[in-house]
């Protein structure tokens, strides 16, 4: 059942117990059971009608994005022909199927610093060999160990 409006910023609607009657006061629309939701009229910025939660997903995987790309697999086709070119005196190249496949991304799961971090991320191999991703230091290269005297 519908009730009065709450005008608290930061809610579009919320879910209440309420068991008044509708037509007493005011209100035409029925819904199921004693619970109602409530229309909140002032709809101001949906960002704050999310949840913190949620934001601060989206914000991270947007920054993995920009960093990362889209590690999803592309798609394509699988030709195969039979038949000797037409350049080396044959009749010509034939295509005898054409199939749907995925070209996947070369994903390697490695150690890196992100925001002086260390994470495990699934990074692809051709970003590791360019020196775009950082990879966590263990311990510095030629060095050797401080003893303990």
């Amino acid at each position: 059942m519908l009730g009065p409006v709450d005008s608290s910023p930061g809610f579009c609607f919320r879910l209440v117990d309420w068991g008044g009657d509708l037509e007493k006061n005011g209100y035409s629309a029925k819904l199921p059971n004693s619970r109602k939701f409530v229309l909140n009229h002032d709809y101001g910025n949906r960002a704050t009608d999310m949840s913190t939660l949620k934001k601060n997903k989206r914000i991270k995987r947007a920054k993995k994005m920009a960093i990362y790309g889209d590690l999803k697999p592309g798609t394509g086709n699988a030709k195969v022909e039979s038949g000797k070119p037409k350049y080396l005196g044959g009749n010509g190249r034939k295509t005898r199927s054409i199939t749907a496949r995925t070209f996947k991304r070369n994903l390697q799961t490695i150690r890196v610093m992100e925001d002086g971090k260390v994470v495990k991320r699934r990074v692809p191999v051709s970003m590791i060999r360019s020196g775009q991703i950082q990879k966590a230091v263990v311990r510095e290269a030629f060095s050797l160990p401080e003893s303990e005297s």
